[in-house]
């Protein structure tokens, strides 16, 4: 028997399985040196065949398996684990094969291979999915493994949660039906970058649709999973809740909109009470028909007036900002504006300006009233402010209606705004257009922003040398 198995003696170290059989009716057995090798014994030491099948953690499995060969006479095969001499333990693949002489079963031989590498690795990789697959699950943000076509193949309970939908229904769902049309191009560069291995991961605020609806911000991570090729695979995204969060910070920037509105109008127009009011008590001062002193005295009072209202609206809007949005309610379009050619009529007087109000005085606006009465003042200040040189100042006031909004047009002929020079820059802030020693940059910075804060809208229309024409239209809701 020695012999015959001699002959593979040369090329049996080359695969690494220990090589063995077993004589039963000699009661004789044979192991190759790779045996001894996986086994860890010396060779010179000896051992039954017994004594082998006893180093295995549960050698009734290997008798079953020895069994098993017997009765089927064909190759049968195990994993096993075994414990040296020395107590380390190892995993091994066991394969019998029974040798049947005149209906009797006259030896048995296999082989032995040391499998302990691979199986760590297989249980190294399990152990790791293990803990990413209750990671995954029990994650407290949203987790959802993803096809580069764009379907979610796995999700968790938590983005379940986030999206409102069942998970089964998820399944069925690509990501792009659910991320808002303004948010797409974001994530389709995200996983191009990715794909372009130019990042490992990369994130972003992006908005979804929930289930109900409703769009919600998330935070979101993408990561890319590479295949043993190096080619992608899938993608992992992981999402945070974050809408409480962009929702405060939005009132949080509303809030400060209006405090800087607020502190602009306080200065800007408070200045031109100060400056209409120190213009007529200069006029009194040196005025000597006492006739028309008491006419500037009068003018003087009401102008004092104007402002005292004035301060109690500023007041009323601190107060209900601390509450909530600005409010807004039905203003008389024409009273509003004879408020505000009170409070400039020095200047108007001094100019000799000429202002058309082309009103129905039935017309009502939806507005906040120190909203507008700031926006009258500002353009009207400028229309002033910026007169040609060669002709007093005309401003001419009217207004269109229709279902959506309603139009204010004031034109002027004062000096004009080169369109195509500062077109980009006309409502920046601090943006000047012209020498005068008051210009601040601010006023028409000022009546964009509180147009648009509810919901209106601007547009101007100028030429150099001949005057300038806005278009201010407000919602009718």
């Amino acid at each position: 028997m020695e012999d015959k198995l001699a002959m593979y003696e040369d090329l049996i170290p080359l695969t690494g399985i220990g090589i063995w059989e077993h004589d039963l009716i000699n009661n004789k057995s044979y192991y190759n040196d790779i045996v001894y090798r996986i086994l860890e014994i010396d060779q010179e030491q000896s051992f039954t065949f017994v004594q082998s099948i006893a180093f295995h953690k549960y050698p009734d499995l290997v008798h079953h398996l020895i069994a098993r060969a017997k009765e089927s006479l064909l190759p049968e095969t195990m994993v096993s684990q075994l414990t040296t001499p020395e107590g380390k333990l190892k995993w091994v693949r066991i394969r019998v094969k029974a040798v049947q002489i005149e209906s009797e079963c006259s030896k048995i031989s296999g082989t032995l291979e040391d499998i302990t590498n691979q199986i760590n690795v297989v249980l190294k990789l399990q152990s790791r999915d293990q803990r990413f697959t209750n990671a995954f699950h029990h994650a407290p943000n949203g987790m959802a493994l993803v096809s580069l076509t764009g379907y979610f193949t796995k999700v968790n309970l938590s983005l379940s949660t986030i999206f409102g939908y069942d998970k089964k229904l998820l399944l069925k769902l690509n990501y792009q039906q659910l991320v808002h049309d303004e948010d797409l191009e974001k994530i389709i560069d995200m996983i191009s970058c990715l794909t372009a291995l130019e990042k490992r991961t990369d994130q972003a605020e992006v908005r979804f649709r929930h289930h109900q609806g409703h769009y919600i911000w998330t935070m979101l991570n993408i990561s890319i999973v590479h295949d043993d090729a190096g080619q992608p695979n899938y993608l992992i995204f992981q999402l945070k809740d974050i809408d409480e969060r962009i929702k405060n910070q939005q009132v949080i920037n509303a809030q400060n909109k209006r405090l800087k509105n607020f502190a602009h109008i306080t200065s800007h127009n408070l200045r031109s009470y100060g400056s209409n009011i120190n213009a007529l008590a200069e006029l009194a001062l040196n005025e000597p028909d006492p006739a028309e002193t008491t006419q500037l005295i009068s003018m003087l009072k009401n102008s004092s007036t104007r402002l005292l209202e004035t301060l109690e609206q500023l007041n009323e809007i601190v107060k209900v900002q601390q509450y909530s949005l600005l409010s807004s309610s039905s203003i008389p379009v024409v009273g509003e504006i004879q408020r505000v050619l009170d409070i400039l009529s020095a200047s108007i007087n001094e100019t000799a300006a000429v202002i058309k109000v082309d009103i129905s005085g039935s017309e009502q606006l939806n507005f906040n009233a120190s909203y507008f009465e700031s926006i009258i003042i500002n353009l009207l200040t400028n229309a002033i402010k910026y007169r040609h040189p060669d002709r007093p100042p005309y401003i001419e006031i009217t207004m269109q209606s229709n279902q959506e909004s309603k139009t204010l047009f004031i034109s002027d002929n004062g000096i004009g705004i080169d369109m195509e020079r500062h077109k980009e820059k006309i409502f920046g802030l601090y943006n000047t257009f012209h020498t005068h020693p008051d210009s601040r940059g601010v006023g028409l910075y000022l009546v964009k922003q509180q147009l648009e804060e509810l919901g209106g809208e601007i547009n101007i229309e100028s030429k150099p040398g001949y005057g300038t024409r806005f278009a201010l239209s407000f919602p009718t809701q």
